[in-house]
């Protein structure tokens, strides 16, 4: 028996059968309603979360582009309000150092005399435009 050592052990069939039967219509119908609708309902609910997570996301996506432009929206608005007050005390500082020197003397009140206060203050407001509502 040693020449068989080598030889993997293998379980062969030695006789095969094929058998059929045949089922009634209403029993077949059973069964498939049994195997088919669970798979179908299963196909139908992928469907629709993919559907739904596409929603999610085209929103989602739509939501940061809507936030991201009322920001630079709002920026802007604050750039234009911090240029438009730049430009204003500019011209209040220009105004104050024409009518009698630096601002810290007009705000101290040293130097000056009423009638270069009032002068000053008519100038004020005259260069800066009134505020629309």
């Amino acid at each position: 028996m040693l020449t068989f050592r080598r030889v993997p052990k293998v379980l062969l069939p030695f006789m095969w059968a094929e058998e059929t039967a045949e089922i009634p219509d209403d029993l077949a119908e059973e069964i498939k309603g049994k195997l088919y609708v669970p798979q179908q309902m299963a196909n139908k609910t992928i469907i629709g979360g993919l559907m739904a997570s596409t929603i999610l996301l085209v929103v989602g996506i739509l939501g940061c582009i809507y936030v991201h432009c009322e920001k630079r929206q709002d920026n802007s608005l604050v750039d234009s309000v911090d240029r438009e007050s730049q430009a204003s005390s500019s011209g209040i500082h220009s105004i104050m150092t024409s009518a009698s020197g630096p601002p810290s003397v007009v705000s101290q009140g040293t130097n000056t005399d009423q009638s270069d206060k009032e002068t000053m203050t008519d100038q004020l407001f005259k260069s800066v435009p009134p505020k629309e509502p």
